[in-house]
């Protein structure tokens, strides 16, 4: 068997590749080579950029699957070249309707667990992913979908940094019986020799990409996703399902050393990124020195204050 040794943090040699389209000077990267390729193909039949994030991102969900997927959320800043306009999207889903403070005291719950049915929100990213396409895209999902679905029926090959996560998600899995049975084999997580292949990953993508948006909308396709969370004692809703709609949004904006940076305003963590620039301006970040302990105190201080803003857990950025 092959062996590796394993770090959670990447290094440059181990970041993901570059793509690059077809002289238009299309271009892109994620942390998975799969996910890059499927973006490339895109580029290279002639999609835009939007089209490619959704390739990837789609891929990334079936090959780096602890990363991203279609059960998370997903935002998206869009840069409009003839336009000259930066849009923004929030593909976050919101609470069920059955949620209330009342709801959780009479629980006798302070929080919501962080891994229970009760931290599930609707997920957003599949609504997010076809409104994108269908605003700004020239293709379908079907289209865009056809590497994640080929790695879903196929399967592939596991990469050292995805093992090496796997293994630290292993006693996660093995809390919840279908991702055990879905994640693990034999109950173990899967090393970097290995090829993998489940039978859960067969078919969804390809049901997905014939439904789309709609899986939400519909009441016929959002009546079944709401049968798990009441089963396990959860409050999404038939309703909460049906009732899901993506947010276009205006990015919020700071300047920072003779730069404009833009982000998405909260629900997501923008703000705080932009609150932490502005913080930083004010130090003399160039005479600190690289990761020396001045400027490691410096750049963590920010992130201490307060924030209101909720985890951004799945992400698509394009341009």
């Amino acid at each position: 068997m092959m062996s590796f040794t394993y770090s959670s943090r990447r290094t440059r040699r181990e970041r993901g590749p570059t793509l690059g389209g077809d002289g238009d000077g299309g271009n892109g990267c994620l942390s998975q080579p799969l996910a890059t390729l499927a973006g490339y193909k895109i580029l290279a039949k002639g999609g835009n950029a939007v089209d490619a994030a959704v390739a990837m991102v789609s891929t990334l969900s079936v090959v780096e699957p602890y990363s991203v997927g279609i059960g998370g959320d997903a935002f998206a800043l869009i840069y409009l070249a003839n336009e000259d306009r930066l849009v923004g999207l929030n593909g976050s889903g919101r609470a069920p309707y059955g949620a209330s403070v009342e709801w959780f005291q009479e629980k006798g719950l302070t929080q919501i667990p962080e891994r229970n049915i009760l931290a599930v929100t609707v997920p957003g990213a599949l609504h997010g992913w076809g409104q994108a396409l269908e605003r700004f895209g020239t293709m379908g999902l079907g289209d865009v979908f056809e590497d994640a679905i080929r790695c879903g029926e196929h399967g592939y090959p596991v990469t050292e940094l995805i093992a090496g996560e796997w293994k630290n998600s292993e006693g996660v899995l093995l809390a919840s019986e279908n991702a055990a049975k879905t994640y693990l084999i034999d109950g173990r997580p899967l090393g970097p020799d290995s090829f993998f292949l489940t039978e859960i990953c067969q078919g969804p993508i390809k049901r997905l990409s014939a439904t789309g948006q709609t899986l939400f909308t519909a009441a016929n396709s959002a009546a079944p996703l709401s049968v798990f969370p009441e089963r396990h004692g959860g409050l999404l809703s038939r309703r909460d399902f049906e009732d899901h709609r993506t947010t276009w949004v205006d990015p919020i904006s700071t300047d920072y050393r003779g730069l404009t940076i833009l982000e998405l305003p909260p629900n997501g963590q923008g703000m705080v990124a932009l609150e932490m620039l502005n913080i930083l301006e004010g130090c003399d970040v160039a005479g600190l020195g690289h990761n020396v302990p001045s400027t490691s105190t410096s750049s963590s201080r920010p992130k201490k204050r307060p924030s209101a803003t909720g985890t951004v857990t799945s992400v698509i950025l394009s341009s």
